[in-house]
């Protein structure tokens, strides 16, 4: 018989936090004078929803998630979409894809992000 060798492959581990702090500017994409806009955080390793804010077009969220995986995770993109609530359908405002592997290590990026139209 061949015997066989078994290998445990280790792969590094890593730790990207997301800080969604607001939305400015949001009139330009917005149909309506008001929204009740949040944000989905989308990835294959998680998403994530911030809370609806009522009835602005520049929302405050100051929410912080944290997505956690192997470090080749890094290699997907991020993207942040930006929803109006709606209680039968959220509609689409806007989205921004981040590439998380532009992002330095070990260091907090302060960037505001603009959105495209859906």
């Amino acid at each position: 018989s061949i015997a066989q060798k078994r290998h445990k492959l280790a792969f590094p581990k890593t730790r990207v936090k997301i800080h969604v702090v607001s939305a400015d500017e949001l009139s330009n994409l917005a149909l309506l004078d008001r929204l009740d806009p949040f944000c989905r955080i989308e990835h294959i390793n998680g998403t994530f929803q911030t809370a609806v804010c009522s009835d602005t077009l520049t929302p405050r969220w100051n929410e912080t998630f944290t997505l956690e995986g192997q470090q080749r995770m890094l290699n997907t993109p991020l993207t942040v979409k930006l929803f109006d609530f709606d209680s039968t359908l959220d509609n689409i405002v806007g989205h921004v894809t981040i590439p998380l592997s532009d992002l330095p290590p070990n260091k907090w990026v302060d960037k505001w992000c603009v959105l495209e139209k859906p």
